[in-house]
């Protein structure tokens, strides 16, 4: 069983054991020209990172099927509200959250406003 490294949580990082992944998951290498995988008689594949900011990460793998020449990827495809969900904006912490990511990159002490607009902008962010 193998799964991406750095497994994203929210709003706290948690261990792989607490999502659901058994303890005997191994983590998956950045990419099949890296290792011989157990399938690359059939799929080349890669780990597609993305660090929104510094704590945080997410991952996905892509695979290329050579014999069909079919793409997969693995949870990169997905259908999110445009709205964040309630949790997010009742929950002052989160937040907080939400405003963290709104902020432009590289302004680390940048305050911004708590307002529906800069909300939307963390959580386009984030997801």
């Amino acid at each position: 069983f193998y799964a991406v490294d750095e497994q994203y949580s929210f709003p706290v990082p948690l261990p792989p054991s607490f999502l659901g992944l058994p303890s005997w998951t191994k983590p998956l290498p950045p990419s099949s020209r890296v290792w011989d995988a157990p399938w690359s008689s059939d799929f080349d594949y890669s780990v597609l990172t993305v660090k929104p900011g510094p704590a945080s990460a997410y991952q996905d793998a892509a695979f290329f099927h050579r014999p069909s020449s079919t793409l997969l990827v693995c949870d990169a495809v997905f259908s999110v509200s445009p709205q964040p969900p309630a949790i997010l904006t009742d929950v002052p912490e989160y937040r907080k959250a939400l405003l963290f990511h709104a902020r432009d990159n590289g302004k680390v002490s940048q305050v911004l406003e708590d307002n529906e607009e800069n909300r939307i902008k963390g959580w386009e962010r984030i997801v």
